[in-house]
């Protein structure tokens, strides 16, 4: 909570030395070692906890998390697929899983994860900007606008649904609307 990563990682690691068998310690060191970006660590971390408890649906997700920072996306679907298939409705676990798709160009794929996200919660942001992100990518842009804008309506502060939107309208060549959209974002974000 302190921000102090390095010595929070030490601990973690005296504590699964002192206590080898509790899953949570292990989790909380994956967490850490994400925010400190060390992905190895972060995998050897969750791949403990699957070890000790292989029905955990955070792990997977955690181990993931830690595929989709070394840019391994194969292994990243394959271990958040574990994570869901363990909980269905773990929300984070598919919009990552969705976003990784996105990156493969695998577009049906990636709405099977944003539908079943929006039929849980229709206003999960990052769900319509990605269900945005699909539609543009499928050609049908004024229907990833009206994605964007949606995002934009319903929280004003949401920087990418603005970068999304701008970059929009530049493949456009609607270049005084992205001049103005930018200016909005800056007036509501300075």
């Amino acid at each position: 909570q302190t921000n102090e990563l390095d010595e929070a990682h030490k601990l973690l690691e005296r504590m699964t030395e002192i206590e080898p068998e509790h899953t949570s310690t292990y989790l909380s060191l994956a967490n850490v070692c994400y925010m400190q970006e060390d992905y190895p660590a972060m995998a050897g971390a969750a791949k403990k906890a699957i070890e000790i408890e292989k029905g955990n649906a955070m792990a997977h997700y955690l181990l993931g998390k830690a595929d989709n920072g070394q840019g391994d996306g194969i292994m990243c679907i394959a271990h958040l697929t574990k994570a869901i298939v363990l909980k269905d409705d773990f929300i984070e676990a598919r919009l990552m899983r969705a976003e990784a798709l996105l990156k493969m160009k695998q577009y049906k794929e990636t709405m099977e994860d944003i539908d079943a996200v929006l039929a849980q919660n229709p206003e999960e942001e990052t769900a319509i900007l990605l269900r945005g992100k699909v539609k543009e990518a499928n050609g049908q842009e004024e229907e990833a606008e009206a994605d964007y804008q949606l995002v934009t309506e319903v929280n004003p502060f949401n920087e990418q649904a603005y970068l999304y939107l701008g970059q929009l309208f530049i493949n456009q060549k609607k270049l005084t609307e992205a001049i103005s959209l930018f200016d909005e974002a800056i007036e509501l974000n300075p």
